[in-house]
Formats: C-alpha cells, sequence, structure tokens
C-alpha cells in the first residue's frame, strides 16, 4: 500500500451512544466527508458517551459508526483511539473488532 501523505486530524469528544442514533449519523458523515482520506485520524478521548465493555460492539445503534470506523481504519488512514474520561475501558478486543489502535491514556509517535 502506497503511503498516505493526507492530512492528520485530531478531534474529540463525540460521545457516541446507541440510544442516540444522531450522533452516530453525524459522526459517520464526519468521517466520510472530512477524515477520509487522511494519512491518520486520532479520537483524543470520550469517542463514546459511556463505554461499559466489549459486549456494546454488539449494539445496533452503534453499528454505523463501527462500520465506518472499520471501513476508515481498513483503508490508507491510521486510526487511534486514545481513552477519555468516559470510555477509558476500551481496550484490546475493541481495537481488534474496529481495526483501530487504543494505546490508552498516552501515545508517543511521530507525525509528518
Amino acid at each position: 500500500m502506497p503511503e498516505n501523505r493526507g492530512p492528520v486530524l485530531f478531534a474529540s469528544d463525540f460521545h457516541l451512544s446507541g440510544k442516540d442514533p444522531s450522533r452516530s449519523e453525524t459522526f459517520c458523515a464526519f468521517i466520510d466527508g472530512e477524515v477520509r482520506g487522511a494519512s491518520a485520524f486520532f479520537v483524543l478521548g470520550d469517542l463514546f458517551d459511556l463505554w461499559v465493555g466489549s459486549s456494546q460492539l454488539r449494539d445496533p445503534g452503534l453499528a454505523p459508526a463501527f462500520d465506518v470506523l472499520r471501513s476508515l481504519a481498513s483503508g490508507s488512514t491510521r486510526v487511534v483511539i486514545l481513552h477519555g474520561n468516559r470510555d477509558f475501558l476500551l481496550g484490546s478486543a475493541e481495537a481488534r473488532a474496529l481495526g483501530v489502535e487504543i494505546p490508552g491514556e498516552s501515545l508517543r509517535t511521530a507525525i509528518g
């Protein structure tokens, strides 16, 4: 795969919830409209309004957001999700299921 030279984007506080599908719709539109084609996308915490465990990966209200994240990460965009105070239980099961990196609360990386 050729190296992606698109922008590096940072965002936070999406607060996605299966109980509020409009947030997932807005998130998906943002990913498809602004993030697609980026070389990297870093979520700086609180992607979810509340994350209690990997069972939420089966939440149908969050399925569109999961699908768009998988699609983005399977392309040439590096997707990194850092913990926030509402989703600090995100872990390796979610990283594998979504195809993203979840390093925890901090990350040291070179950009550029």
